[in-house]
């Protein structure tokens, strides 16, 4: 069965559209500026003594600044509590501090974290994710970036993201990994000046207490990134050594963030040991029931994600337990295993290069197999994406992201029985919203 209803999809777009405007508008009235209370706290941080005099605080509407606590301890300075909507809430960084941090660099001043300060914010990153509801986090462009801690993924409100139809959840990622690797990057970079990021990997050096240069950056940037690795075989040992003979300047440490969920750390760049590179957290950022893409693998389940191409945004997206929709998870448990042996088999059909680039519709689906073993035999959860108009039997791997991973191209075929399964089910389900 082909799922061809575009113009069911589009209706509830306009739909979803409006609820979206109409749940935002509700929500703007509850929100409201907050005015931050000074504790004294001894911290290892750079010094912050000098922060631009506080304004008075300017209420726009009706409501009453949500009242915060500024934390003790180390780094506590830059970390405020409180309680919004019932939920508690960490804020780290106010804007005030931002702007004092910014107005110093354009000044010239440099700032160094040590490894061990590094280290520490790491640690105090996972624990704010597990001790509060809400994490927000104010970069230095200040732009402020919103998570839901561990709690979420057990709440009411997470599971009222599976009801069909979006209708305000886009702005969560449901990869909490991916969210606290973001705010221990930005919490770093906000108080560390020796930051470079390139091609999607961040490499921040520890103790660089003497400022240095863009460019001597995106160098020390690049050869950590190549001397650090496996070695490959006929590589230009010339190369390798003049990366080494760099590295071999400076004998502070250097944290490599990539991936969006990996952070590696080298004790130090003059070690000369291409092997030196230690992944923090090998095991992942989070608890073993929440999975390293996206959503909970407590029990079996499967998500099915929509996708609108055109608008570029999630549109709907179900869950099936395991214990209320037992036949559909084994069905589908059941396909996704028939899948895996077709992939290998002498039947298989290979997709040409031209077929697989070409392959675009106007609405994919994610499909998200919970609990249940992944490629290859790992615990790993995949998924698959494909054509929900169209393109139906062309298909890809998917390991959660968001527009950007959906969008590419599909170039694995042998989806069709899945897909016309899934079709099936969301004709059936988002015909009861």
């Amino acid at each position: 069965m082909k799922f061809s209803k575009r113009l069911f999809f589009r209706s509830a777009l306009s739909l979803v559209l409006a609820v979206c405007v109409l749940t935002g508008g509700l929500m703007l009235m509850g929100m409201a500026e907050t005015k931050d209370e000074a504790v004294d706290t001894e911290s290892y941080a750079p010094d912050v003594s000098g922060l631009l005099p506080d304004e008075e605080n300017i209420i726009t509407d009706t409501t009453v600044p949500v009242p915060q606590e500024q934390l003790s301890g180390k780094f506590g300075q830059y970390l405020f509590t409180s309680e919004v909507d019932g939920k508690s809430v960490v804020n780290i960084y106010s804007a005030e501090q931002i702007s004092d941090f910014v107005a110093r660099r354009e000044n010239g001043e440099w700032f160094s974290l040590s490894a061990e300060d590094i280290l520490f914010m790491i640690d105090d990153t996972l624990k704010l994710f597990s001790q509060y509801d809400v994490i927000n986090v104010t970069g230095l462009d200040g732009v402020t970036a919103s998570y839901p801690g561990i709690s979420f993924y057990s709440s009411e409100e997470y599971k009222n993201c599976f009801g069909g139809l979006e209708v305000g959840t886009n702005e969560y990622s449901f990869n909490v990994e991916k969210d606290i690797w973001n705010v221990i990057y930005t919490r770093v970079a906000v108080l560390n000046s020796a930051v470079y990021g390139r091609h999607g990997v961040k490499t921040v050096f520890a103790d660089m207490t003497a400022p240095i240069d863009e460019y001597e950056l995106w160098v020390l940037a690049k050869d950590v990134q190549y001397f650090f690795r496996e070695e490959i075989p006929g590589e230009n040992q010339w190369s390798v050594d003049e990366s080494n003979t760099r590295l071999s300047k400076h004998s502070t440490g250097v944290f490599v963030f990539s991936g969006q969920v990996h952070i590696n750390y080298i004790e130090a760049l003059d070690c000369g040991d291409r092997n030196a590179s230690v992944q923090l957290y090998p095991d992942g950022l989070i608890p073993e029931n929440l999975n390293n893409v996206k959503y909970d693998t407590d029990g079996k389940s499967v998500v099915i994600e929509v996708w609108d191409m055109n608008a570029e945004q999630l549109v709907a997206r179900l869950r099936l337990e395991g214990d209320t929709d037992a036949k559909e998870v084994a069905d589908l448990e059941q396909l996704w295993e028939e899948f895996k042996v077709y992939l290998h088999s002498e039947d298989y059909r290979h997709v040409s290069g031209e077929e697989f680039t070409e392959a675009v519709s106007d609405y994919r689906v994610a499909v998200f197999f919970m609990g249940m073993e992944g490629l290859h035999g790992t615990n790993r959860v995949s998924a698959l994406r494909f054509g929900a108009d169209t393109y139906q039997d062309n298909c890809q791997t998917h390991f959660g992201g968001g527009f950007d991973e959906i969008s590419e191209p599909c170039q694995l075929s042998g989806s069709q029985a899945i897909s016309d399964y899934v079709n099936a089910i969301l004709k059936d389900r988002l015909a009861q919203n």
